[in-house]
């Protein structure tokens, strides 16, 4: 019981991402879905190299530009040649050539190179600067303290163009030699400021339309990611308010796996009971056709709060569920943040997808999963031991002495969670655990939890023993 609470909250030394491929400029038609996840230390150590990794089924290259910018190197004929490279900020859409998209939606394991993080992503588009008339967007990301000394110096070289911080926003400059950032000037924009568009035409005479969609980093502005005005605000509300940026220091946020309290469950008798009201020992359906016990039902007893992805349908309940709690999404388990517009719940099709606060429960259930309100499927675990637990034939699902305690005693494992686990599992959840180390992680944990079962209740019987005893004593006194 106590490492399946423990799985219920740690998070794993993991690394990897999830780029969405859209067919349409703004990122709305999802096309193809690129991923990949590891915990090898020797991957995660490439992907945060100079060097990446390279996915050659796809022909795309990938490396960590800072903790939530990841360099994408694709349409070559190898990984890093022939190709366009993308600096994708985690939840910004970015446009290519040819009417397409990608969108940077999950990002693990990637580290700042030391120093402060710099992004900035400009549009070209037609008269006007019409959203309908974008035609490509240019951007650049990085922690390289080195990049960032040229964007606050002579600039940096992009496509031709130099670009560098300046005032409020970015200066652009073409030189006649456009190999470098000196020279001879052929063409400049001027300070060029968020949302503002700049129509010129250049030095062969074409008319050019640019925007500035999104900037931050620079110290002339002192802007960082999300913050008002720096074109990320919705980026970085889909990234949970988090994801660091444009600081030297990491966000804090809260990261507990769970459903919204005000969820419901499905009773075996087919009607939908509170998420909140459920015990140890209780029944719920967890398929169409089949039921699960509760193993206990964290946070019941207190008041937690994290932040919630609330998913709408075209029927069911809104559904209020934290962003790594993984649920069935298109037929396959996946994080609750992979869920976009158009996605299927079950047989409920996804309408809207926002982000909120709020407290949370989270019923461990003897299979792994429970169908929330509306019949839609969810696991009751977060996104790096999901697979594992719902994997599991034997131990430590649905068989394990912990569990076997659990149905023995439902009640007395209910009160024990409340009293003793809550605050320890919270508190002291293991930050990491190897995915090799499990197995003998959970028969460990499955003895000492057992044994704190026994000995909170012998302790409990013990206690009312000698309340009775003093009680009995102080009747007798008095009656002499």
């Amino acid at each position: 019981m106590l490492l399946l609470c423990f799985a219920a909250f740690a998070s794993a030394a993991e690394y990897g991402y999830t780029v969405i491929q859209y067919s349409d400029a703004m990122c709305t038609k999802e096309l193809k879905t690129l991923t990949k996840t590891t915990s090898d230390d020797a991957i995660g150590g490439q992907l945060n190299s100079d060097v990446g990794i390279c996915d050659e089924e796809d022909t795309v290259g990938y490396m960590c530009m800072a903790k939530n910018i990841l360099g994408v190197y694709h349409g070559g004929t190898s990984c890093s040649e022939g190709g366009d490279y993308q600096f994708l900020l985690i939840n910004q859409c970015n446009t290519i050539f040819g009417g397409g998209s990608f969108k940077l939606t999950d990002l693990k394991g990637c580290k700042d190179k030391g120093g402060t993080t710099y992004y900035a992503q400009f549009g070209i588009y037609g008269p006007g600067c019409a959203d309908a008339d974008l035609k490509h967007t240019y951007s650049i990301g990085t922690s390289d303290k080195t990049v960032g000394e040229k964007l606050n110096g002579d600039g940096q070289l992009i496509e031709g163009t130099c670009m560098k911080c300046s005032g409020e926003g970015l200066d652009f400059t073409r030189y006649t030699d456009d190999t470098g950032c000196t020279g001879t000037t052929a063409w400049a924009s001027g300070e060029v400021k968020i949302d503002q568009c700049m129509e010129s035409t250049d030095e062969k005479g074409e008319k050019l339309a640019i925007k500035l969609i999104s900037s931050f980093g620079c110290p002339s502005n002192g802007r960082k990611f999300g913050d008002p005005g720096s074109g990320t605000e919705a980026a970085y509300k889909a990234s949970g308010g988090g994801g660091g940026g444009g600081g030297d220091e990491d966000e804090k946020k809260e990261d507990n796996p769970c459903f919204g309290r005000d969820t419901y469950a499905i009773g075996v008798n087919g009607e939908p009971v509170a998420m909140a009201s459920l015990r140890s020992g209780d029944y719920v359906m967890d398929g169409p056709d089949s039921f699960t016990r509760v193993i206990v039902n964290q946070h019941a007893a207190v008041s937690f709060k994290s932040s919630l992805l609330l998913i709408g349908t075209e029927a069911a309940t809104p559904l209020s569920i934290t962003p790594d709690h993984v649920l069935s999404v298109d037929g396959k388990f996946v994080p609750a943040r992979r869920v976009i517009v158009g996605s299927n719940l079950s047989e409920h099709e996804v309408v809207s997808v926002t982000l909120t606060t709020g407290a949370v429960i989270n019923p461990l259930t003897a299979s792994g999963k429970i169908l929330t309100q509306g019949g839609i499927l969810s696991s009751t675990y977060p996104e790096w031991i999901a697979d594992y637990m719902l994997s599991s034939a034997l131990f430590p699902l649905p068989f394990s002495v912990s569990n076997m305690l659990s149905y023995l005693f439902p009640e007395a494992t209910q009160n024990y969670y409340d009293a003793v686990l809550e605050d320890f599992v919270t508190r002291h959840h293991p930050a990491t655990l190897p995915k090799a180390a499990m197995p003998v992680a959970f028969i460990l944990g499955d003895l000492a939890v057992s044994a704190g079962f026994v000995l909170f209740n012998l302790v409990s019987v013990k206690v009312l023993g000698a309340l009775a005893a003093i009680a009995c004593t102080a009747a007798a006194a008095k009656k002499k």
